[in-house]
């Protein structure tokens, strides 16, 4: 009964966001000794999963996407692209200087983000009191280096899932591709690609298939947080979608560790559920399955050619965490030796 009352909100956003806005506001939050996580994830990777086993923890008020488009135009945050493209296909991937004291004001004061918390009163991410928040960034990575570098004491969290998987997600899913976004500002483009990596991407995203360009997005939203955390892996905690998955209880016993967050019984269970972003219909073809097993899914249907393709996409980028024919990261990115292999 509870489950379908939720999924009748999930499915009516303007009753979905009201109750949200609403939820958020009669909560209390006043900031603790601990750093603010941040996650930062391409979409499709397994954010909200994460944001909500995270967002379990007691104490914790979650933050879904404070870079969400209709936020950020809202909220007044210049992009650099406001004269490119619609609001519907821009992403935060460049702060300039006139512009940073306005972000930096967006991520620490919490009313401009107290809208995107959980919209159930019994989600057990719902928290009447909180010290602490968990931000999910997926609509931003393109400038998690900033972020990171303002000291606005939050923690950072790379989460990472294999690229076709991904690709293939976010073609399932139908969400607009919103590549053009990094390759049309000319910030992000010197800092981040330079002109021939640019030219290639350009290309991909002319002449590929569908599955190509959501790797190339892909690509875009991960290369920015894996070279932050690669020059400085003490700062961030990394995780991988698909370990994450096979091994759930040690994953979070190290990354609560990371993260000086208690682990909890709730968090564990919700290791083992999708998230509230899954379709009603794939929730139920999840639960029905065994980890591994959906984890392989996807192959069955990715011929040798489309993975090579989608590999050379990859390399380019130089993001080496995947390597073809396996489903889980490289063994240099896994933490655990019983992970398994697959």
């Amino acid at each position: 009964m509870q489950q379908t009352v939720v999924d009748l909100i999930r499915r009516k956003p303007r009753l979905r966001e009201g109750l949200r806005v609403l939820l958020t506001s009669l909560s209390i939050y006043r900031q603790g000794s601990k750093d603010d996580v941040v996650i930062f994830s391409c979409r499709r990777g397994g954010s909200t999963w994460l944001m909500e086993m995270i967002g379990a923890s007691p104490r914790v008020r979650f933050v879904n996407e404070p870079f969400i488009p209709g936020l950020v135009l809202k909220r007044g945050l210049p992009t650099g692209l406001e004269e490119v493209l619609p609001p519907d296909l821009r992403k935060v991937v460049h702060v300039a200087l006139d512009a940073e004291e306005a972000y930096r004001h967006h991520l620490t004061n919490v009313r401009a983000t107290n809208v995107r918390g959980p919209y159930s009163p019994l989600a057990p991410q719902y928290h009447l009191m909180a010290d602490r928040r968990v931000l999910k960034v997926v609509h931003a990575t393109g400038i998690a280096d900033w972020i990171v570098g303002q000291q606005l004491r939050l923690k950072p969290v790379f989460l990472v899932r294999h690229p076709i998987a991904t690709a293939l997600s976010m073609a399932r899913s139908g969400i607009a591709l919103r590549a053009q976004a990094n390759l049309r500002h000319p910030d992000f483009r010197n800092r981040h690609l330079g002109h021939e990596l640019t030219s290639f991407a350009w290309d991909v995203l002319d002449r590929g298939s569908d599955v190509e360009r959501f790797v190339l997005e892909w690509c875009l939203d991960n290369v920015v947080p894996y070279r932050t955390w690669l020059a400085s892996p003490e700062r961030w905690s990394f995780v991988t979608y698909e370990e994450l998955m096979l091994n759930a209880g040690p994953s979070l016993e190290r990354l609560g560790g990371e993260l000086d967050l208690p682990v909890t019984a709730r968090m564990t269970q919700l290791a083992g559920l999708p998230s509230a972003s899954t379709s009603i219909q794939r929730r139920e073809s999840l639960a029905a399955s065994h980890a591994p097993d959906w984890l392989l899914h996807w192959r069955e249907n990715v011929a040798q050619s489309l993975e090579k393709r989608a590999f050379e996409i990859v390399d380019r980028f130089g993001i080496r965490l995947y390597e073809p024919g396996r489903t889980v990261a490289s063994d240099d990115f896994l933490h655990f030796r019983d992970t398994p292999r697959v």
